[in-house]
Order: structure tokens, then C-alpha cells, then sequence
């Protein structure tokens, strides 16, 4: 494929999606992307097809540049999170294997691209993930939250990525979210702002005695601080 640029790329990903939710065929897509972007045709159909493959964990053996991999694998990291990210990861694995087998060399740039994602695959959609579960856990009534505090064991499973991280109960934090109501624990003050997304009083959960060093991941360890707070209690 012909070096394109990255604003060319963003163009030619957005027609592949469009292409598979079915709301173009594989040739308006083509042609879209292709007066859109201004890449030749042949080139906005190698690109199409191998969005479809980053999206759907799928070997595809069209190359790709170092470039236009970070590119869709931002795009696809945005879009469509932990699992996105998980497929076209696996994908772009296949990808680096065929031309392995090919005998054509290795292909160190594209296999560190990889690398550099796959830690972000566990770790900044974790994260992700588990913001979401902490809202759906704070609009659940109190005494169903309530039943599920036990649930995942005092004790969180940690798992090793680029660094280690601890599994959190979303309904710890929810809990102590919802018992703090909108004000520091600590400091007693109300919370700074509102969340932009859903107008909840911004506090963020802090345990007392830190996962790391051995503490329960229970509501009796944990307290809702305000960001400020937060940090003194981590940095004195």
C-alpha cells in the first residue's frame, strides 16, 4: 500500500465502518473513501479490508504501514474499547505470522505496535470497564448494591500487565460513592464538580490501607475523597 497520511487513514476507516454496518456496499465505501481522502482506488480497498480484519480479529495480508496501524488501532481503541482493541491485536499477531511464513523476514516495527497496545488492552479499557460497571452498580437500589459487596471476596485478583493492577468491586466504590453523598470524607467540604456525564457529585475512592499492601477491598477500607484529599492521603 502507498504511504498515506493519518487524516487519510481516519477517512478511509470511517467508510469501512460504514461499509460494515451495512449501511454502504464494499464499492460505495471504495468510492467514498476514495473522494474523500484522495488515495487511489486500489489502495482505499486494501485499506477497507483490512479495517475489516483489525475489527474483526481476522487475518488479513494486505501490508500496512507502522504509521496507518498506530492510526487504526487508536481509532478502533476509541471506538470499540477492550474488545476492539483485543481483535485487532489478535489480527495484526496473524498478520506478522503470515509474512513470518512467507519467509519474507520479520517485521519488528509492526510486532512492537502490537506490543505497545496489548498492555493498554488490559490496562486503559480495565479502567474503562470499570467505570462503567460503577455507574450501572450506582443506579441499582442501596440494598441490592448492598448484596453485592461480598461478592467478589475481600481480597481482589491482581493481574499482570505492564504493571500490576487490582481488580476493584464496582460495588464497593459505588457504596462508598453513594454513603459519602456528595461530600469529602475527609475534609468534609462538598464535592468539587459534577460529573459532565451524568451530574454526580465528583469524588474519588480511596483505601485506607492500599491493595498493594494487603488491604480488603470492603466498604469498611475504602472513603470517598475529594481530589485534593485523595492526594494528601497518598502523598501527605
Amino acid at each position: 500500500m502507498a504511504k498515506i497520511t493519518a487524516e487519510q487513514v481516519r477517512v478511509v476507516y470511517r467508510y469501512a465502518n460504514l461499509w460494515l454496518q451495512g449501511s454502504l456496499t464494499n464499492r460505495e465505501a471504495r468510492d467514498a473513501a476514495v473522494s474523500g481522502s484522495g488515495i487511489s482506488s486500489g489502495s482505499a480497498a486494501n485499506l477497507i479490508l483490512i479495517v475489516r480484519g483489525l475489527r474483526e480479529g481476522k487475518r488479513f495480508t494486505r501490508t500496512l504501514s507502522h504509521a496507518a496501524a498506530e492510526t487504526l488501532l487508536e481509532l478502533i481503541s476509541s471506538d470499540f474499547g477492550e474488545d476492539g482493541i483485543s481483535n485487532a491485536v489478535r489480527a495484526l499477531d496473524q498478520h506478522i505470522e503470515y509474512y513470518e511464513n512467507l519467509d519474507q523476514g520479520n517485521r519488528p516495527g509492526l510486532k512492537a505496535i502490537a506490543d505497545r497496545w496489548r498492555p493498554r488492552m488490559t490496562f486503559d479499557c480495565y479502567l474503562e470497564k470499570l467505570e462503567k460497571e460503577v455507574v450501572a452498580m450506582a443506579s441499582l437500589p442501596a440494598s441490592e448494591r448492598r448484596k453485592r459487596l461480598p461478592k467478589a471476596g475481600n481480597k481482589p485478583k491482581s493481574r499482570r500487565v505492564s504493571t500490576k493492577i487490582y481488580e476493584r468491586n464496582a460495588a464497593v466504590i459505588a457504596e462508598a460513592l453513594a454513603k459519602a453523598d456528595g461530600v469529602c470524607e475527609r475534609c468534609k467540604a462538598k464535592a468539587p464538580f459534577l460529573r459532565a456525564k451524568d451530574g454526580t457529585p465528583y469524588l474519588e475512592v480511596h483505601h485506607k490501607v492500599p491493595l498493594a499492601e494487603g488491604g480488603e477491598d470492603t466498604l469498611g477500607n475504602a472513603e470517598a475523597l475529594c481530589p485534593n484529599c485523595h492526594r494528601l492521603r497518598h502523598f501527605g
